[in-house]
Order: structure tokens, then C-alpha cells, then sequence
């Protein structure tokens, strides 16, 4: 599964801000029109990506789970968007999981088959399917975006219609060419493994490199933060000292006073029915010295066998 977790951690005191300076890191929000939680001093996603696109100049690379439009909701004005950045000479790349296309491949084999028709190339998105689960296993679980290799969109929220109306989503912008270096060169691995799942290659190599693995930027609040990009699977890491689960046990393992944990799930099974314990464990030992441990899930979770994780932990 390729995943990308964001660390994040806000320090108070800021020595020098400048007014004309844009921040390097954005919160971003998507908040249910059935509620009234919306944070007034957070952009909605909708916004953002507008903005994003419509700021495209030269290249718009897109890395998601899946595509799912209807008409005149906010994602049919983002896909809108897309189409006229490529229209008007911006590269556009799209890569969605093969599993989640078969449910989902209007998007694709629209922009695929304009592509095949209009003599002028280029002019439509260019999409791919990748299948993870014969590149590496599992699925294409990423939901990225990034414009002129100059700044980058992370986070929950899927190309999906109710990911910007109906559900609760969070996400970053993020302005700094060397932490986007990062995941463009992510998106071009991927890109490639497209390539390699539909001949039947099973693996590509992957270059060994390493990374700087902080940046301090400034956020919309003005405060410096520390940024750590981390991603999985291991086994397609160009730099493994980033790979997601050692990252996110020494958070939990360094924590002194309170670790806040909140998932659409959670769950000590793995895929092959084993019992993975590494989070849970951690989570423990943290409430064990006295750190406070708290997380929320969706209520997808009430049932058997998912409920069965959330008992063992009390």
C-alpha cells in the first residue's frame, strides 16, 4: 500500500514573519453541510485546490485512490479545472488504484479516449491505472497532488464527490521545492509502475537516495514547523530511514504527556489474517507511563470483527 503520513509538530515562538511572505504550510478542511463544525479560520479543500489548479503553469501531477464525479457538486467544477489546465498547455498526469477503477473508470476512459481522438496530444488529462497489488501488494491508497514541482496538496480527502461536501477531511498544502522533490520523485515511480503492472513485470528497481528529512517552514498561524514526509510500502522506498511505521512508533514512543490518534479505522489484523501489534503496543506502553492516550474512529467500527481491536485496548 502506498501511504503518505504527515508529522507535524507546531513550535509557539516565531523570531521573524514577513507580511508579503506566503506561508510554506496550509491547513486545509472539508467539513460536512450536514454540520456546523466548520472552522472559519481554515480554507475548505474546494478553495485550495481551485486556486492550486488554476495557479498551474507548466505541470499538474495527480495521485489518487480513485475518481468519482457527479454533476454539479464540487468535484465536477475541481475535474473541470483539470481539463482546462490541460486545454491550455499544462501537462496534466493522473494515476488511480486498478482495484478502484473498476468501480469507478468513467473519469479515466473519458480523458484516455479524448486523448486517442483529438489530434492535438495533450490537450486532455493523461491517466493511468496502477495495480499495486501485482507491483507489491496491496493498493494505491494516496491521495496527492502536485503543481510545477513547486508545491504539493496532502491528505485525506479522496476525488470523490462526498469528500468535499459530506465527509470530515483534512489535509496540508505545501510550498518548499525540496520537500516536494520528495513525492514528485514518488509520483514518477509510480508512474512507471504503471507501465510494469500492465506487461506483467511484477518489480521495477528503485534507485537508493537519501533524502533531508526535516524542514522547517512557516504556517498560516505564523509559527515555524518541523515537516517530516513519510510513506510505505518499505519495499518502494527510495529512502528507507522515511518509512511510515518506525516514524509513527518513535512519535508515540517519544510522547510525555498525551498522544491523540484519530483514524476512519483501526484494526490489530493484518491482510493475511495474522495479528499485528506494533501500534497497539506502542499505544500502550505510552498509556502505561503515564502518557494520555486518546482516539477517535468512525462508527464503522462498532462491528464485529473491527469492534474486537478497540476492546483489546481497554
Amino acid at each position: 500500500m502506498t501511504l503518505f503520513l504527515l508529522a507535524v509538530f507546531i513550535l509557539l515562538q516565531v523570531p521573524t514573519y514577513s507580511q508579503s511572505q506566503s506561508p510554506a504550510l496550509e491547513i486545509v478542511e472539508s467539513i460536512p453541510i450536514e454540520t456546523n463544525l466548520d472552522n472559519a479560520d481554515i480554507r475548505d479543500a474546494t478553495d485550495v485546490w481551485l486556486e492550486m489548479i488554476n495557479g498551474a503553469k507548466q505541470m499538474l501531477d495527480f495521485e489518487q485512490f480513485y475518481i468519482s464525479p457527479q454533476k454539479g457538486e464540487p468535484l465536477d467544477t475541481i475535474l473541470s479545472a483539470i481539463q482546462q489546465a490541460a486545454a491550455r498547455g499544462v501537462k496534466v498526469r493522473f494515476i488511480v488504484d486498478s482495484r478502484m477503477y473498476k468501480t469507478y473508470p468513467e473519469t479515466v476512459d473519458k480523458w484516455n479516449a479524448l486523448n486517442k481522438a483529438d489530434v492535438r496530444a495533450g490537450m486532455f488529462p493523461e491517466a493511468r491505472v496502477l495495480d499495486f497489488g501485482k507491483a507489491g501488494g496491496g493498493i494505491q491508497h494516496a491521495k496527492f497532488f502536485i503543481v510545477d514541482g513547486e508545491e504539493i496538496f496532502l491528505g485525506s480527502q479522496n476525488f470523490d464527490w462526498r469528500a468535499l461536501k459530506h465527509i470530515h477531511e483534512l489535509g496540508i498544502r505545501l510550498r518548499h521545492k525540496d520537500a516536494v522533490a520528495l513525492y514528485q520523485d514518488i509520483f514518477e515511480l509510480d508512474w512507471k509502475l504503471c507501465e510494469a503492472s500492465n506487461s506483467e513485470k511484477l518489480k521495477i528497481p528503485v534507485e537508493r537516495k537519501t533524502y533531508k528529512t526535516l524542514f522547517q517552514l512557516i504556517s498560516e498561524v505564523k509559527d515555524t514547523v518541523t515537516f517530516t514526509p513519510t510513506y510505505s510500502p518499505k519495499a518502494y522506498i527510495a529512502d528507507t530511514t522515511l518509512w511510515d511505521e518506525p516514524q509513527i512508533l518513535n512519535l508515540i514512543n517519544s510522547a510525555k504527556q498525551e498522544v491523540m490518534l484519530q483514524f476512519l479505522s483501526y484494526s490489530t489484523r493484518a491482510r493475511d489474517g495474522s495479528t499485528y501489534s506494533a501500534i497497539q503496543d506502542a499505544m500502550k506502553a505510552a498509556a502505561a507511563r503515564g502518557v494520555r492516550v486518546k482516539m477517535i474512529v468512525s462508527d464503522w467500527e462498532k462491528d464485529h470483527p473491527a469492534v474486537d481491536s478497540l476492546k483489546a485496548l481497554s
